[in-house]
Parts: structure tokens; C-alpha cells; sequence
């Protein structure tokens, strides 16, 4: 029955559409699972954040890949339901679920991955990029009704999100949590069984033009209209390597074939919003007050962290800031407090943290108060996005990456001044308050006189 609760298996559920399948699929009941890649040396720390966030939310994490059989059929055996949300280039992979699935023996539903044309009511042939995708789509169709397992085709059309963001660009998170409930709640219902169900919400339904004049109603600001003829999409589709060819390809057959509006629905087709009128989705303009709001709330969290970011204190010289900030020198009291540490019982299986008070100013303080009023020179501001940062970790190489990361740390995260010290952290300067550290203001006279130069410098490639 449609109301109770199954067991539910995710392929995919650290990717784009995965985390919301999972998120309603948890959201409905269900008992969730995810089948994941494996844990590695190298894997990416945010896939590792990712299988944390899964099972601490309550899902199920079977860890293995999709060759290996006797890994699949055991995970598959404690399921009931298995919804696939792989990525394009893993389509045709979907024939190892399916094998495993006719062994075990025990699925009553199987969603495969396709959220997009109902690929069996075809009117034209897509661009051959395109067209091949969706050949991969029917192969699946094909093989999952020959091996006998229950299925449920989701044709999703665009999923508004995705393809909202991608015209007009205006915000980065993406929610299709409407899609993600409609097929949970498909892959369980057993009207739905061995059918295709089809999204398309009559609040949803605009073309190209209506979107545009939607969104600078509700920004007041007008968009620019660049006109690609047909001739080009196609040219593009024949010259552009693969799989950058797929795009171009999808908006082909979307906005000048009309693909997914060339039938009509009949009687006996299955509507997700008519199937399930108790789910208020969100309609397409309410979505674009929604990513408007979103606009102006990102532009004043982007202006606070602008101006936190300014006044970040930072401790220079002995979180070895002062070398980086204004050239290389004077390592001697880094030097010192670390020799005496090392030979200090104090410190023993201790932690020293090297915080003196007069070494402590923002960036601000030490361009404006300190290095200006020296020289007498104004110094030009530059002010780097922190998206900047992330996008020069990503791209730059190693180790190139690493003091464009470390300087978002300390400057934007602020991760140095993160915490008090307590009564019972070890401080260099009150540790050994002997030893005469040199104080920000001092080491800027030094370098006033004696500048280093730049090639010296730690992190010249930083921006």
C-alpha cells in the first residue's frame, strides 16, 4: 500500500539530485540506504563530509562499486525499493543494479535514472549528442522489463531549479525538493507500478521569453536578450568535444524542438501534481520570489563578511603572518621561544601557542595605522572576494593551491583568533617574558628602512 513504509537503496546519493531523493525519501518514513563508492585515500574531504552527513541523518551506507556483484546483490537483498540518481556518464552502468536486482530477487520497485524527456513518446530525433543519452535511457527501460523487475519511468522534464539557475544564474543552491518527493512517493505507490509518471505542473509550464519577463518584473532590472539561431545550437553540438556537446544538445531539443511539450496528456496518463494534489509544489514564479529574496539576502551576508573580514586580528610574527604580510624576516623570536619550549619540562607533551599581545591587528590596523602613517604613502586597496580564494584552491596546482588556502584561513576565516586562550594554555610571551619580542609597530620601522624584496617574499603568487 501507498501509505506504508518501505525500505528504500539510493545509487547516487552524494550526487546533485541524490542528497534530495535522500533527504525526502527520510522526509516520508522511509527506511533509507545509500550504495556509495568506497572510502580511499585520496577522496575528496567533501565526500567524506558528505557519507558523514548521510549516517548521521539516519541513512544506511553500503560502501562498494558497481562492479562488484556479490557487494551490490547483498545490499540490494535488505531493500524493498531502489531509486537510481547516477550521472549521465554512468547510465549504461545501471545494468549491473539491474543484474544484481534479478539475483536477489526481492525489489518491488525499481526507479532508474532518467528525470528528464519521456524517452518512449519521442516526436523527433534530438541532436545525435542528446539523442545517444537518450538511447542509453530506452536500453535501460528495455533491460529492467527483460529481467522481470517492478519499475517506475520518472519523465521530470526540466527540473526547475536546475534550469532556472542555469538561465538567469541568481543563486547558487539548488533545491528540487518537488522532484525528489514525487518520486519517492511514485517508487512506492502501487498505481504507479510498471508506469510512467510524468511531472508537469500546470503552475510550472512557461517558455523562454515568460521566464525572462517573470524575472525582471521581480528585480526591476532587465535582462539582456542575446538571440542564437538554431544553425549555431547545431554547429555547436557537431564541434564541441564531448560531453561539453550534451548541453548545448538538451537546450536544442527543449527550446527549439519543444520536445517536452510536444503531446498532449490523455486520461490515462500519470501527473505527479494531479497524482498527488496534498504536495503544494512550488510554482515557478513563486521559486523566482524565492531566488530573488535570496539575491538580496546573499548581497547583505556577503557585505557583513566583507566587513568582518576587515576587521579580522591577526597575530603577526609568531603564527608566521609578519613574513607573509610584509616580507620575510625576523624569525629570531619564532626561533627562540621554540628552542626554549623544546628544552622547557613546562612544555613537556604540551602545546605552546605563540599569541604576544603587541603582535595582534587586523589587516586594516596594520595597512592604515601602522604601514601608511610609516611610510607616508598610501597603499592601494584590493579587495579579493573570498569566492576568488575558493576558486584559486580549486584550480591552481599543487602546491601552488596551498598559500592561497591559507591565507583564506587566516583572513577570512580567522581561524587564529578563533578562540580564548584559557588559564591553563601555555603563551610564549608570558612563558618566557624575558625574552624581548619584537612588537608589530617595531618590525614595520624595520622594514620601512630595509625592505626585503619582493621575490623574497613567502607567497608572491598570492593574490
Amino acid at each position: 500500500m501507498a501509505g506504508e513504509k518501505s525500505r528504500i537503496l539510493i545509487f547516487g546519493a552524494t550526487g546533485y539530485l541524490g542528497k534530495y531523493m535522500v533527504k525526502a525519501s527520510l522526509s516520508l518514513g522511509h527506511q533509507t540506504f545509500a550504495y556509495v563508492r568506497p572510502i580511499k585515500p585520496d577522496t575528496d574531504p567533501a565526500k567524506l563530509q558528505l557519507h558523514k552527513e548521510l549516517e548521521s541523518s539516519g541513512v544506511t551506507v553500503f560502501q562498494g562499486e558497481l562492479n562488484e556483484h556479490d557487494k551490490l546483490v547483498a545490499a540490494i537483498k535488505q531493500v524493498d525499493v531502489v531509486i537510481s540518481t547516477l550521472a549521465v556518464p554512468q547510465h549504461l552502468d545501471q545494468v549491473k543494479i539491474i543484474d544484481a536486482m534479478k539475483e536477489a530477487g526481492n525489489i518491488t520497485r525499481f526507479v532508474p535514472s532518467e528525470f528528464g524527456n519521456e524517452v518512449d513518446r519521442e516526436s523527433q530525433k534530438a541532436l545525435p549528442p542528446f539523442e545517444a543519452l537518450l538511447e542509453n535511457k530506452r536500453k535501460i527501460r528495455r533491460a529492467t522489463e527483460a529481467a522481470g523487475i517492478p519499475y517506475t519511468y520518472v519523465a521530470a522534464n526540466s527540473l526547475a531549479v536546475y534550469f532556472v539557475d542555469y538561465l538567469l544564474h541568481p543563486q547558487e543552491n539548488r533545491d528540487e525538493e518537488d522532484a525528489a518527493i514525487y518520486t519517492v512517493r511514485a517508487a512506492t505507490d502501487p498505481r504507479v507500478a510498471n508506469r510512467v509518471i510524468i511531472y508537469r505542473p500546470p503552475g510550472n509550464i512557461a517558455t523562454q521569453l515568460e521566464l525572462i519577463s517573470y524575472w525582471e518584473k521581480k528585480t526591476g532590472k532587465p535582462l539582456k536578450r542575446v538571440h542564437v539561431p538554431e544553425e549555431e545550437l547545431v554547429k555547436l553540438s557537431e564541434t564541441l568535444p564531448f560531453p561539453d556537446n550534451i548541453p548545448v544538445s538538451i537546450l536544442h531539443n527543449i527550446f527549439v524542438q519543444g520536445e517536452e511539450m510536444s503531446f498532449e496528456l490523455t486520461e490515462d496518463d500519470l501527473e505527479a501534481s494531479k497524482l498527488y494534489p496534498d504536495h503544494k509544489y512550488t510554482p515557478i514564479l513563486d521559486l523566482l520570489d524565492i531566488f530573488a529574496n535570496n539575491i538580496k539576502s546573499k548581497k547583505n551576508k556577503k557585505e557583513r563578511e566583507r566587513q568582518r573580514i576587515k576587521e579580522t586580528k591577526v597575530i603577526f610574527i609568531i603564527n608566521f603572518v609578519v613574513a607573509v604580510v610584509v616580507n620575510l624576516t625576523n624569525w629570531e623570536d619564532v626561533a627562540i621561544y621554540t628552542v626554549r619550549a623544546a628544552t622547557d619540562p613546562r612544555v613537556a607533551n604540551r602545546v605552546i601557542i605563540y599569541r604576544p599581545p603587541g603582535n595582534i591587528a587586523s589587516r586594516l590596523d596594520l595597512i592604515s595605522y601602522y604601514w601608511e602613517k610609516k611610510t607616508g604613502r598610501p597603499l592601494k586597496r584590493v579587495q579579493v572576494p573570498e569566492e576568488e580564494f575558493l576558486k584559486l584552491s580549486e584550480t591552481l596546482p599543487f602546491p601552488d593551491n596551498i598559500p592561497v588556502s591559507i591565507l583564506h584561513n587566516i583572513f577570512v576565516k580567522g581561524e587564529q583568533m578563533s578562540f580564548e586562550l584559557a588559564g591553563d594554555d601555555l603563551e610564549a610571551s608570558k612563558l618566557y617574558p624575558d625574552h624581548k619580542y619584537t612588537p608589530i609597530l617595531d618590525l614595520l620601522d624595520i622594514f620601512s628602512v630595509n625592505p626585503l624584496k619582493p621575490k623574497l617574499s613567502t607567497f608572491a603568487r598570492a593574490p
